[in-house]
C-alpha cells in the first residue's frame, strides 16, 4: 500500500512480475583437432582446457558458458629410407627415386590429419674400372672368380654400401717366352750358358725374368757328338811310303794321329805300321 503524494490518500499498486529465466551454467564440451580452433564469445581456443565465458542472451540475463575444450594431437611420423641408384622407394601411394624430404598427408581414425615424413638417401652404385696384366700361367681374381685369357669382363658386386657395383676388367696376358737355343759340341768338351756348364747330351730349361716382366725360359737342347777311333794296321814293304793324314810313315812302329772329322770333333786314329824288309835272292 503507497500513499498518493497528490491527495496524500493511501493507493494500492499491484506488480505484475514475470521470471523470464534463471541464471544458470551451461557446460559445452568440444574436441578439435591440432592446429584448428573455435570461437566462442568471438575469442578463439586453440589450446585444450576448461574455459568459462559471461555471456548475455537476447532476453538480456546473464550466462555462464564452461567451455571444455580437448585437442587431438596431430600425429606425426618420420621415415629414414635409403636406396640404391636405380631403385625406388614407395611412399604413401608414389615411387620416389630422387634423393629428398617428401610429405603425405592423411586422416586418421580421430578424424584430424596426420603428416607423415619421408626423408629419402640415393647412394650412387660404384662403377670400377681394372686395367691389368698378368702372365701366361697366372690369374687375377676379382669377386671370387678367376680370368686368366685376355679378355674385357664385366662383374656384378655388391659394395660396401649395399648397393650394385660394376667392376670392368681390362685383362692382358703376356705370354711367357720360350727361348730355343740348340748347340753342339764334342765328347770331353763343356758348353757353358750364364754360369751353367753342360757336357752330357739333353734339353735343359734355365729361367729367367723377360723384358715384359713375365718369367720366362731360355731352353738348350745340347748334342754331345762323338770323336771317332779307329786303329788300322797297314802292312809296307821296305822302301815303300804309307801315306795318312797328309803325313807319310816308312818305319814300322805305332802312330796316333788327330785329325777333324766331318761333325767337327777329333778323329784319332792309331796306326800300327809293319815294314817288312824285301827278299832278295842271286
Amino acid at each position: 500500500m503507497l500513499e498518493n503524494p497528490e491527495t496524500g490518500c493511501d493507493s494500492i499498486v499491484y506488480l505484475d512480475l514475470t521470471l523470464i529465466g534463471t541464471f544458470e551454467i551451461t557446460p559445452i564440451v568440444e574436441t578439435i583437432c591440432e592446429g584448428e580452433s573455435i570461437e566462442v564469445a568471438g575469442q578463439e581456443l586453440t589450446e585444450a582446457g576448461s574455459y568459462f565465458f559471461e555471456l548475455t542472451d537476447e532476453v538480456g540475463c546473464d550466462s555462464l558458458v564452461d567451455v571444455f575444450l580437448d585437442v587431438l594431437p596431430a600425429p606425426t611420423s618420420e621415415t629414414n629410407a635409403t636406396i640404391c641408384t636405380g631403385e625406388s622407394y614407395s611412399f604413401a601411394g608414389t615411387n620416389y627415386t630422387t634423393a629428398g624430404t617428401y610429405q603425405a598427408t592423411y586422416t586418421v581414425d580421430g578424424g584430424c590429419d596426420s603428416i607423415a615424413t619421408l626423408n629419402l638417401d640415393v647412394i650412387t652404385s660404384v662403377n670400377e674400372t681394372l686395367d691389368e696384366t698378368i702372365c701366361d700361367g697366372e690369374s687375377f681374381t676379382v669377386g671370387g672368380d678367376d680370368f686368366d685369357a685376355t679378355g674385357s669382363y664385366t662383374i656384378e658386386l655388391v659394395a660396401d654400401n649395399g648397393c650394385d657395383s660394376i667392376v670392368t676388367l681390362n685383362l692382358n696376358v703376356l705370354e711367357v717366352i720360350i727361348e730355343d737355343d740348340s748347340a753342339s759340341i764334342c765328347d770331353g768338351d763343356t758348353y757353358t750358358h750364364d754360369g751353367n756348364d753342360y757336357t752330357m747330351s739333353g734339353v735343359y730349361d734355365h729361367p729367367y725374368t723377360a723384358s715384359n716382366g713375365c718369367d720366362s725360359i731360355y731352353r738348350l737342347t745340347l748334342t754331345v757328338l762323338p770323336n771317332s777311333i779307329q786303329t788300322i794296321d797297314p802292312v809296307i814293304c821296305s822302301g815303300d811310303t804309307f801315306s795318312f793324314g797328309g803325313n807319310d810313315y816308312t818305319m814300322t812302329d805305332t802312330y796316333v794321329v788327330t785329325l777333324p772329322s766331318a761333325n767337327g770333333c777329333d778323329s784319332v786314329t792309331t796306326i800300327n805300321l809293319t815294314v817288312q824288309d824285301q827278299i832278295t835272292s842271286t
